[in-house]
């Protein structure tokens, strides 16, 4: 380890005092072949020559290809500043593979930088990593050439090689000036490239490993969509802080729009495009100590309250920004309260249809955006203030009758609420009320039992607001005599815990409840509610009782379990070759009719493996009857496709043969198939047609020479899959070969030249 970093001080002081090592063009191609063997190494195997390495990341964009590499420290990087990388590649095209040198790269002088302009900022800082004299140790009170000293610089250095690297992530040109990406434009699409970036010193100078990068068909590059929408959260009435995954993107683009709910408003709008808030890419920084995967935040300070919309973008490696991810919403809310109505009078009325009080109220002042009034009842039993409307008032009301039945003396007040939701409250006055109403009873009873038979009985409370209690009954049948549960008769929650006898013969237990007010009076009793008492015999299999099937699909009747509490058949379906069982049918009480089940499934036809069927019962405990016998198929569908084909076919005089051709509509299967072409020179019998030739798939037309002069043939075509199935034939053709004419030297000349031109290739024309 002393050796080592010995090595590289003399290499830093060999670099600062202006050395640069450089290879001959011999030097750099047999590196360039150590290289190619030093990339199939394992990049974890325990080979020690290589201490550092140089990453490499490519993206392709169908005119050009961008290579990115970064050094995985700070000395790596500070050596290859000033010897260069040098960028190899390898062709992949039908007549192998090429490899060839295309650049060897080096920073942008510090002349070169200048060519940015005077306020890019990120132009500077890189020119500034590069070049810059570090001050660190300018007024430090620390002893030369102490430990003190040692951890300053390697921080300093630790902090230069991370800025760098980050600054290269955000703009490709800067990425380039800094010698950390290469932009190869000499590349063709669809073809494959690979690339090797290696530093220009050999590795017995300065061992760096080098990975082979690429691997992809060039072809342009796509831009992702940022995967997540941001998570807002509002810090005050002026701050919004947005919060997001962590992903593996450099810098993000935040950009908000104003919304609004006015359709006029958004059209005459400027506020509601949107704009980006950073000026410049923005990083989030996290604190020291954290792994860097935390969340991602941003706080944001809209000018004025309202609806705003954010949205992000991301930069990678390339400085390629993607599309803008999913949107949220949030609300910078007003938080200013209304003035608060005084209420004048209120009033006991007690009409025949129930007890009604009166409320009149006024408003010292009227604010701009009071959205209306809500008169509220205070609940003793619930301890809180209860809304007496469903529904906002107008806020130019100033009265309201309220139904007070079954409620007792109390307080009233009446809220105000502006548009953004902030609430102000009246003083409250005292609201004195006889109850001589039954509550409404409770609603939505329902229960579960453990295999103990320990019943849960719960029920939704009642919706009167001074419920007291709720009374319990029980009974073994519907036609007995309901009696109160024993031991508990006033409840205060809204569950019973009970414990049933599972050795009865009774399948079921029954329940009702009731609601008794704080004045006594009471409810009607709930619905009767139905609880079954757990079974937990396995139930008998189903039995099939017969089966058939056709081009449509599998048709199967199966006889049920003698049992009466199945509630549940499933069905399942697997192939021959498949371990695993697929449900396709579902059938719940009352889907089916005693005794028999019948299913009916429509798999895809298959023309080498069977499709096997079984059926399990559950009954209402869930005790499953496991799977019945199996019942198999074969599915094959039709053999015989009916597929229109078109043959066409002439004798070429010009070919000296019969050229036939032929078309048809898509397949109804792309299952490996051939055309078999069907002949016969009988022109009465059909049966006598023989297969002539085939044709692979991908073939439309082909010739026969043996037809003879003056004599004629018939012609068909079909389609033949490997699997047996084939298609209904075409139309049936006839071509005749007509007598040869007599040609002079000259026509005979003129054809022979013609036949050879054309020779006996595919007729594109047909």
């Amino acid at each position: 380890m002393k050796r080592y970093i010995l090595i590289l001080a003399a290499m830093f002081l060999a670099l600062r005092a202006g050395a640069q090592i450089t290879l001959t063009q011999e030097q750099q191609d047999s590196l360039f072949e150590a290289l190619l063997k030093q990339v199939m190494v394992d990049p974890d195997s325990a080979d020690t020559r290589f201490r550092h390495s140089i990453h490499t990341i490519t993206r392709t964009y169908g005119d050009s290809i961008a290579v990115r590499w970064a050094p995985d420290d700070y000395a790596s990087w500070y050596v290859m500043n000033g010897c260069g990388y040098v960028i190899k590649r390898i062709c992949y095209d039908d007549s192998g593979q090429d490899a060839d040198t295309l650049a060897i790269v080096m920073p942008a002088t510090l002349e070169e930088f200048e060519r940015f302009a005077q306020n890019d900022t990120l132009a500077a800082a890189a020119a500034q990593v590069l070049y810059g004299e570090s001050t660190i140790l300018n007024g430090a009170e620390v002893l030369p050439g102490s430990a003190d000293e040692l951890m300053m610089v390697y921080d300093d250095q630790q902090n230069i090689y991370g800025m760098a690297m980050m600054i290269a992530e955000l703009r490709a040109d800067i990425a380039q000036a800094m010698g950390l990406m290469y932009i190869d434009r000499d590349v063709k699409p669809g073809l494959q490239y690979d690339y090797v970036v290696s530093p220009n010193v050999h590795d017995s100078i300065y061992p760096v490993r080098a990975f082979m990068a690429g691997g992809k068909v060039n072809e342009p590059y796509k831009k992702e969509t940022f995967p997540f929408a941001p998570v807002d959260s509002v810090i005050d009435e002026t701050s919004i802080l947005l919060k997001w995954p962590y992903t593996e993107h450099s810098a993000y683009d935040i950009e908000r729009r104003r919304v609004s709910s006015d359709t006029i408003n958004i059209l005459r709008r400027d506020d509601n495009r949107w704009e980006k808030l950073n000026a410049f890419p923005y990083i989030s920084f996290e604190q020291a100590g954290g792994d860097g995967r935390s969340d991602r935040i941003y706080v944001d300070t809209p000018r004025e309250p309202g609806i705003y919309e954010y949205r992000l973008r991301g930069y990678d490696s390339f400085g390629d920004c993607t599309l803008p991810g999913a949107s949220c919403t949030v609300a910078l809310r007003d938080v200013t309260p209304p003035a608060a109505p005084r209420i004048r009078h209120i009033e006991i009325l007690r009409p025949d249809d129930g007890v009604y009080a009166e409320i009149s109220w006024r408003l010292e002042s009227k604010d701009d955006d009071l959205a209306g009034l809500i008169p509220m009842y205070y609940h003793p039993m619930l301890n809180e203030w209860i809304p007496m409307v469903e529904q906002m008032l107008l806020p130019t009301d100033t009265l309201f009758t309220a139904n007070v039945s079954g409620l007792e003396t109390s307080e009233i007040t009446v809220a105000a609420v502006d548009t953004a939701q902030n609430i102000s409250y009246g003083l409250p006055q005292m609201i004195r009320i006889a109850d001589l109403v039954p509550p409404a009873p409770p609603t939505n009873v329902r229960s579960v039992i453990s295999p103990e038979g320990v019943v849960m009985l719960a029920w939704s409370p009642s919706e009167s607001t001074d419920v007291s209690h709720y009374h319990v009954y029980e009974a073994n049948d519907t036609l007995h005599r309901f009696l109160p549960v024993p031991d508990v008769y006033q409840l205060r929650d809204t569950f019973y815990i009970d414990t049933l006898d599972t050795h009865l013969a009774d399948l079921f237990h029954y329940y009702m409840v009731r609601a008794v007010d704080w004045s006594g009076n009471v409810s009607e009793f709930t619905p009767i509610h139905e609880r079954y008492r757990p079974n937990f015999i396995q139930p008998s299999t189903c039995i099939i009782d017969s089966l058939w099937q056709d081009d449509n699909g599998i048709y199967m009747d199966w006889t049920t379990a003698p049992e009466e509490d199945i509630a549940l058949y499933r069905v399942f379906r697997r192939l021959g070759t498949e371990g695993q069982w697929t449900l396709v049918g579902r059938f719940e009480k009352g889907e089916w009719t005693e005794p028999t089940l019948h299913v009916e499934d429509h798999p895809e036809y298959n023309q080498t493996q069977r499709y096997y069927y079984a059926v399990e019962g559950i009954n209402m405990s869930g005790v499953s009857s496991g799977l019945s016998m199996q019942v198999s198929f074969r599915h094959r569908g039709p053999l015989v496709m009916d597929v229109p084909i078109k043959l066409d076919g002439t004798y070429r005089e010009d070919y000296g043969c019969v050229v036939l051709a032929w078309s048809h509509d898509t397949l109804p299967s792309a299952d490996p198939h051939h055309f078999i072409i069907y002949k016969t020179e009988d022109m009465e019998d059909d049966d006598s047609f023989k297969p002539f030739v085939t044709a692979s798939a991908d073939e439309r037309d082909t010739y026969d020479y043996r037809l003879q002069q003056e004599h004629s043939a018939r012609y068909f075509v079909m389609i033949l899959y490997e699997d047996g199935r084939r298609t209904t034939a075409s139309d049936v053709i006839t071509v005749t070969r007509p007598k040869a004419r007599q040609l002079d030297d000259k026509e005979k000349e003129r054809l022979k030249k013609q036949r050879k031109e054309n020779g006996t290739g595919r007729l594109n024309d047909l």
